[in-house]
């Protein structure tokens, strides 16, 4: 009878060791969206190494103290406006529209 018990509380230690490996494992993927760029940010200390090149779209294996800065891929539109005063104190409302691509 003795060993029924020792079998069944090894048998729950086992069982809850693999579940938190396979939690702490699913966590350490992270994502990069499709048509993004992902930089690997350190999130503790929101670091991030200057040597490692950009990722592309996918799942990475990067651990749990480490998150994506994403980009867009592709052209980024800005719109923008700007009130300026003019020499005779007159309030002009000027449009703009930026488009511009990361390298």
């Amino acid at each position: 009878m003795k060993d029924r018990w020792k079998i069944l509380i090894v048998s729950i230690i086992i069982g809850v060791v693999l579940g938190l490996l396979f939690l702490f494992l699913g966590f350490s993927f992270k994502e990069v969206q499709l048509r993004s760029y992902g930089l690997l940010e350190y999130s503790f200390y929101h670091t991030v190494d200057q040597t490692q090149s950009v990722r592309y779209n996918g799942n990475y294996l990067v651990g749990l103290d480490y998150s994506f800065i994403t980009y867009p891929r592709g052209l980024l539109h800005h719109c923008f406006t700007v009130n300026v005063l003019t020499k005779d104190k007159s309030i002009i409302s000027i449009d703009g529209h930026f488009v511009g691509q990361l390298i």
